[in-house]
């Protein structure tokens, strides 16, 4: 079986990239059919039934990576997280950036050390891009696709060595990650199917 999270260690190591940080933890065989709802495929369903705790730093000469994954028993906790900032820090009644709607369907599925996220919609089943200043900065890269599955992301992310981007709209077209992109021309994965 597909083990997205070992293959990036091994990855990383074959290509000499400094780890600088990693936590892993797994558990025994928790079993899953869907994802809030949504098909995943038998090497995600590997990775939620296999890992507690995933999380992984590295750098290289001109790139970074970085997962920190949300597994299936925390996820409610924060999608409740990330409706209480909304809560917190922004008019609802008003709702001027029309935002409302998407916090209450979108659950966190990677996060991020800036307090962005990977969201999977539950509306639809996209993998959406949560921008944590939205409340103060307006719409900017809010609901941006990232991945049209969560299968998607795993399958293209993992290719890029979960590369963190600043900006991601440099790096996905309207069904979400393209490796194609020339910002991942610059980056170390040119030559990811040779890894």
């Amino acid at each position: 079986m597909k083990d997205y999270f070992y293959d990036i260690i091994d990855k990383l190591n074959k290509k000499k990239y400094e780890i600088t940080y990693m936590n892993r933890q797994t558990v025994s065989d928790f079993k899953l059919d869907d994802l809030l709802g949504y098909y995943i495929s038998e090497e995600v369903k590997y990775i939620y039934s296999k890992y507690k705790v995933f999380e992984l730093n590295w750098i290289s000469d001109n790139n970074k990576g970085f997962v920190k994954f949300i597994p299936y028993d925390v996820l409610e906790k924060k999608h409740r997280n990330i409706i209480e900032i909304m809560q917190e820090c922004y008019d609802i009644n008003e709702d001027s950036y029309d935002i409302k709607r998407d916090i209450e369907n979108w659950y966190p599925i990677f996060e991020f050390p800036n307090g962005d996220s990977f969201c999977l919609d539950i509306r639809n089943g996209k993998v959406v891009f949560y921008d944590h200043e939205v409340y103060d900065l307006g719409v900017n890269l809010h609901g941006l696709v990232i991945a049209l599955s969560i299968n998607d992301l795993f399958e293209k992310w993992s290719k890029c060595l979960f590369v963190d981007i600043y900006d991601w709209s440099e790096g996905v077209d309207e069904n979400g990650i393209d490796l194609n992109k020339s910002i991942f021309a610059q980056c170390i994965f040119d030559d990811y199917n040779n890894i």
